[in-house]
């Protein structure tokens, strides 16, 4: 019986866990790859969630601004239809959770969908919607087809008539209150319209419905007006399954809110039924004329209570949300078009001069009629509306599967320029003034109360009631609108003119994170029962083994178990082979395959059965006799009364010998202890009792054994000496042990894998979320990588203008993000999330902090190209920075200055070989001179007479970091850096070859140091001689010093190469300050050679120098990661996080700048850094603090020299083959070059 509920389970559980996987990820995905054969473009799904989480995203970011009354509504109130609309056209497909919708606009195919009632019925994807508009609003089949024909008499023309007085009454009483207002004639006041019409509304439909119980029918509208808050905040959750059933506070209030409306609405049905039971008249109330045509039916025909309550709560809500928004967009848009207002006002005074308006009246208002079109065509009430597909079906040339439902967006309908012109977004109501068909060119585009034969039951009743309204409304008042009006049309199920914020709840994210933990164990689950074994099989057999197909869960231990009880039932001869006893299945097995797969049901000991409660038993007995045993014997030990003869004793010995935290726990003695009393046991047992059965059998074999035995003791007892002889030996195996070790292992290695790609980032998401920080949700492994990396890709695929802004050329994802997020957000580098911050305070925080805001180590390629004193953090980089500091005194770098003339002039010399004449030109691309050039002085200035070694060097980092880049495009790929690609092959050969040249370069100089011939003048020199002024131990070895010079030539030569390009292409397009900085070289150095004292007194030329080093920094952005939970300003940052420091784009903030932040204006460093600064940490391009540049003058020297050089021997312009286009290779390159004009002068 046990067995049988067991099975019962799992069938029960297994089932279960494959209905979720092929709701949450089979079925979608299925219908996904369906919808995209047929041509449909749309969306990619996202387990679960779909496009909920975006939408809402989207519609919370819209909500937060107002908008002008001029701009067009759709991107304010379906943001994410409208963003979809532009980017994949008129019919596409998006997810609401697992279930696509497709969105058509063709009005053929809406004329279809409408027509086809019985195979296009309505949605219940959000069964919230139904607490408030279920009955013939939501009815299906046959069903809505009886509500339809018992409803349809309360609607009547004739029977409306008879409500206007009605209509007239709750009207009059609204526009008498606004009177009271505005006292005299002439005189104006401010009233907010909205309240007051939705309570003439509420007036209106509670007085209609329910007659005489009106006070009672108030109550629900207050009601149903806080439902449909609460459930249009619910409805931003409706993708987690179960949500609407967690007590929440508001899912609480919601069940509150239905139980009391019911109560209120069955009392009122059951006083109405007594009523007309007791013979009483009834009244001409919509209550009564449901229940009066509801009494013709045949019994079993007819509603029952329910159903009524359920209508006369939809009539109740729909009957008074479509008034109200229609009524209310109809006085703000007359208030904003006042040549309207005056006509409508015109018409009403025509037909009902000083009288009250009346029916036959109505009837004659034209210009309204207009109006009152062109306002549900621009504010329709519903936005959207949706069908389902329950069976596969055409709908024009597509055929659209079971489970999908098509979305038919009214508001992008109505707003479509190719169905209505031009002026689609624009207020004109004289499009209708040949009625709907005309307006439409008789296609189905206009829709605010559907179409079809389940077009609204109840629209010449809102007509009528607004018709009503906006005459007495217009006879006595004129309105515009007031300087404190917002325009922020928001949806509570119909359009609001209300700006409010959307809630979300704490709760979405601890119930996210339970999903996804019950998707992941099913998946794994699942994994394990089948996909695996299936792939294994597949393996195998595609091997060549053959074996028994899988069957799910059990493999073959039933089959197996199954015979070996059957084999044990029957005894063998001593004759017969054991193995079809003892091994029934595997002998079945060889004799029909060359091999087998066997699975087992390892998760069976977990089950609560009496075998397994016994097991748990015997082993907490066995523990707890062990424990005594282990306990007695350690305290004997300790008095010096324990013996070490035995097993246990020799254990414990051999154990206390061992060093602290490298010993046995006790509870590892007890198991150690449990294995050998079984294994012992049971090895020797089974093997005693085989060789005597095996010695009965054979007693030749008993005799020898006898007769060697005899030989060896004698009739002495049997002793180790003799017993070593003995031919056979025992073996134990250890199987056990090393399958337990892999077990850990792998159980060990994919919890830190899933706590790595998932829980730990998730956790830190959350974090940070709640610190108030916005950012990018968390993709699993690959974080923004993946569309960082697209982003650059697609922005470096097209050139830009000379004075465009470069960050979105640049930085395209980071500047996308301040954009959406502003200056502190959060992205996520692969697992890790990254804060970015603007603010000056805080980013002169992470730069004094230097041992709390370390270097991070996530790109480990990049110590390929340069480890060194960039990377370290702590002792060791106060250390390296220590021994280096000498090396970049200023008084070393001035002996350096005639290397650095050298260089240059070389280069230039080849320019001038180039523009022979005095006046003559010619276009030059100097980016690969200045490359050239500054490799050369780097060359020198490091490796002194080994300086074409050096070059080589250059060479190298160059295509190195070429490399790099391409490889960090698939950094998000585990382990991508290991793969033998060719790119991996090469970049590991070059930094080889690097190695090799560079500790030849510094075996020669040592010894040379040694022997007393080493120049000290170069870096290398000045370097080796501050290490070895060290004490021992505290110098750096020479793989440092290796590292260290590979940086100072990769960062040297780099920085200096961009920063001289970047300068000339400024310099070129602003010809003025190129003049002055001439000017400026002139008058300090005249004829001579430029020289060191000459070289301070640039100031012209320190300026445009920092206004290029702001513009186009070399690095566009720092990092520092923390290990710690830190302090940052408002923040508590955890540890596991990143800062980034955006260069680039705190250079050009206009909050920090100035708006001609993006302008090139050396002026602004005339009196300084700090001046142009304002004192804040807002300039940085060597970074700033105690980790500053350590090799900034280095480079200011070496660029001033090269461009007093170049401006005393050209003027230089922009080519126009020149395309302007930076881009990063760790330092920001011009991508097709600097192609310029060279003149002599």
């Amino acid at each position: 019986m046990e067995t049988l509920l067991t099975s019962l389970a799992m069938v029960v559980v297994l089932w279960w866990i494959w209905k979720i996987v092929e709701w949450v990820w089979v079925k979608p995905k299925m219908l996904e790859s369906y919808l995209r054969k047929q041509g449909l473009v749309g969306t990619r799904y996202t387990p679960l969630v779909g496009d909920v989480r975006r939408t809402f995203s989207m519609l919370k970011e819209a909500r937060s601004r107002p908008m002008k009354p001029t701009d067009d509504l759709i991107s304010l109130v379906m943001p994410y239809s409208f963003q979809m609309l532009n980017t994949y056209g008129n019919t596409f497909f998006t997810w609401l959770g697992p279930v696509p919708s497709i969105t058509i606009m063709n009005p053929q195919l809406i004329k279809e969908v409408y027509n086809k009632v019985y195979d296009f019925p309505k949605t219940h994807t959000f069964p919230l919607l139904a607490l408030i508009t279920d009955g013939l609003a939501n009815a299906d089949g046959d069903k809505w087809a009886k509500h339809r024909r018992i409803i349809n008499p309360a609607f009547h023309f004739e029977k409306i008539k008879n409500m206007v007085p009605t209509f007239h009454q709750c009207c009059r009483e609204v526009v008498c209150e606004w009177e009271k207002l505005v006292s005299d004639k002439g005189s104006s006041c401010e009233v907010d319209v909205w309240p007051w019409i939705v309570n003439l509304t509420g007036d209106v439909i509670s007085r209609t419905a329910f007659g005489s119980s009106y006070k009672e029918g108030q109550r629900i509208f207050i009601l149903q007006e806080e439902l449909a808050k609460l459930i249009m905040q619910a409805l931003g959750k409706n993708y987690i399954p179960g949500y609407r059933h967690i007590p929440t506070r508001n899912a609480t209030r919601i069940k509150t809110i239905v139980r009391e409306i019911q109560v209120i609405l069955k009392g009122i049905i059951s006083k109405r039924d007594e009523a007309r039971k007791a013979g009483e008249t009834p009244s001409d109330d919509l209550l009564d004329l449901l229940l009066v045509s509801n009494s013709g039916e045949t019994k079993g025909n007819g509603l029952t209570t329910e159903e009524i309550i359920e209508d006369c709560k939809l009539f109740y809500f729909a009957g008074q949300e479509t008034t109200s928004v229609l009524l209310t967009w109809t006085m703000v848009l007359l208030s904003q078009h006042q040549d309207w207002q005056a006509c409508v006002r015109e018409e009403v005074m025509q037909v009902f001069g000083d009288r009250d308006p009346d029916l036959e009246g109505i009837k004659q208002l034209k210009v309204m009629t207009m109006l009152l079109y062109e306002v549900l065509r621009l504010y329709p009430p519903v936005i959207q509306m949706n069908r389902a597909i329950h069976k596969e079906i055409k709908l024009g040339d597509m055929a659209i599967p079971a489970g999908v439902q098509v979305n038919i967006p009214v508001l992008l309908i109505h707003r479509d320029t190719k169905l209505w012109g031009d002026d689609a977004a624009e207020f004109k109501p004289e499009r209708f003034k040949d009625g709907v068909s005309k307006a439409t060119n008789n296609q189905v585009c206009f829709l605010p109360f559907g179409w079809g034969p389940r077009i609204c039951i109840g629209q010449n009743f809102a007509l009528l009631e607004a018709k009503m309204a906006l005459a007495l409304i217009v006879q006595r008042f004129s309105f515009e609108l007031s300087p404190s009006y917002v325009h922020a049309p928001y949806t509570v199920i119909t359009i609001h003119p209300q700006f409010e914020k959307m809630e979300i709840s704490v709760a979405l994210v601890i119930v996210s994170v339970a999903i996804v933990l019950v998707c992941w164990w099913t998946w794994r689950t699942l994994m394990w029962i089948w996909f695996k074994p299936k792939m294994l099989e597949g393996y195998l057999r595609r091997q060549g083994l053959s074996g028994t197909p899988y069957t799910p869960l059990i493999g073959d231990l039933k089959k197996n178990f199954s015979m070996t009880m059957e084999a044990r039932s029957k005894p063998i001869k001593l004759t017969d082979d054991v193995s079809t006893r003892v091994l029934p299945y595997p002998v079945k097995m060889l004799n029909t395959h060359d091999g087998c797969v066997n699975f087992f049901l390892f998760f069976c000991s977990y089950l609560p059965t009496k075998d397994n409660r016994r097991m748990k038993a015997a082993c907490g007995e066995i523990h707890v006799i062990l424990k005594g045993i282990i306990t007695k014997r350690l305290k004997a030990r300790e008095a010096g009364d324990a013996p070490s003869d035995d097993l246990l004793g020799i254990l414990l010995e051999s154990n206390s010998g061992q060093a602290k935290g490298n010993e046995m726990s006790i509870e590892d003695v007890m198991e150690e202890c449990k294995l050998f009393y079984f294994a012992g046991q049971e090895t020797t047992s089974v093997l005693l009792v085989w060789t005597m059965v095996m010695l009965s059998q054979h007693q030749d074999w008993q005799a020898r054994a006898r007769e060697e035995v005899k030989q060896v003791f004698g009739d002495k007892e049997p002793d180790t000496e003799g017993l070593n002889q003995r031919k056979v030996k025992m073996e134990i195996s250890v199987a056990l042990v090393t399958v337990s070790v892999a077990i850990v292992v792998v159980s060990w290695w994919t919890w830190r894998t899933l706590k790595l790609v998932w829980f730990r980032p998730k956790m830190l998401e959350s974090y940070l979320r709640r610190q108030g920080l916005s950012g990018t949700p968390y993709t699993p492994l690959v974080g923004d990588l993946k569309r960082n990396s697209s982003m650059m890709m697609d922005a470096r695929s097209k050139p830009i203008k000379l004075t465009d802004d470069i960050s979105p050329r640049v930085v395209p994802f980071p500047f996308e993000m301040l954009k959406s997020h502003g200056r502190t957000f959060f992205t996520w580098l692969g697992t890790t999330p990254t804060i970015t911050i603007m603010d000056p305070e805080q980013i002169k925080e992470v730069f004094n902090k230097v041992y709390d805001f370390q270097k991070p180590h996530t790109a480990p390629l990049d110590s390929v190209i340069a480890k060194g004193l960039t990377s370290y953090d702590g002792e060791k980089w106060a250390k390296h920075r220590r021994i280096i500091n000498p090396a970049f005194h200023l008084e070393k770098i001035k002996n350096m200055v005639p290397a650095f003339h050298q260089s240059c002039s070389e280069v230039i010399g080849k320019w001038e070989k180039l523009v022979t004449d005095k006046g003559s030109s010619c276009e030059v691309d100097v980016w690969p001179g200045i490359v050239n050039m500054n490799a050369d002085v780097i060359s020198r200035t490091a490796f002194g007479s080994s300086y074409k070694e050096g070059q080589r060097i250059f060479e190298l980092q160059a295509e190195l970091a070429q490399l790099i880049i391409q490889t960090f495009v698939k950094s998000y790929i585990p382990g991508y850096i290991y793969l033998p690609t060719k790119d991996n092959r090469r970049i590991k050969a070059g930094s080889r070859e690097i190695q090799v040249i560079l500790r030849g370069i510094i075996n020669k100089r040592l010894r040379a140091r040694e022997a007393g011939e080493a120049p000290s003048d170069d870096l290398l020199g000045i370097l080796l001689e501050s290490n070895s002024g060290q004490a021992k131990g505290n110098e750096m070895s020479i793989e440092d010093v290796m590292e260290e010079c590979k940086l100072f030539y990769f960062a040297g030569q780099e920085t200096t190469s961009v920063l001289l390009v970047w300068i000339m292409i400024m310099l070129s397009q602003h010809q003025d300050w190129q003049a002055r900085a001439r000017e400026e070289v002139k008058q300090v150095f005249g004829d001579k050679e430029p020289a060191t004292e000459g070289l301070n007194q640039l100031k012209v030329m320190t300026m445009i120098l920092y206004e290029v080093l702001r513009l186009y920094p070399p690095a566009v952005q720092l990092t520092r990661a923390i290990h710690k939970e830190m302090k940052l300003g408002d923040l508590t940052l955890p540890g596991g996080v990143q800062i980034n420091l955006p260069i680039l784009l705190v250079h050009r903030d206009t909050q920090l700048w100035g708006n001609d932040a993006a302008e090139f204006k050396p002026e602004r460093f005339k009196d300084g850094v700090s001046k142009a600064t304002k004192g804040q940490v807002s300039f940085f391009p060597f970074a700033w603090g105690p980790r500053i540049c350590i090799g900034q003058n280095f480079a200011l020297m070496e660029i001033k020299m090269a461009l007093a050089l170049i401006l005393k021997k050209f003027s230089f312009e922009l080519s126009p083959s020149y395309v302007h286009a930076p881009y990063t290779v760790i330092t920001m390159h011009p991508q097709f070059g600097a192609h310029l004009i060279l003149n002599k002068i």
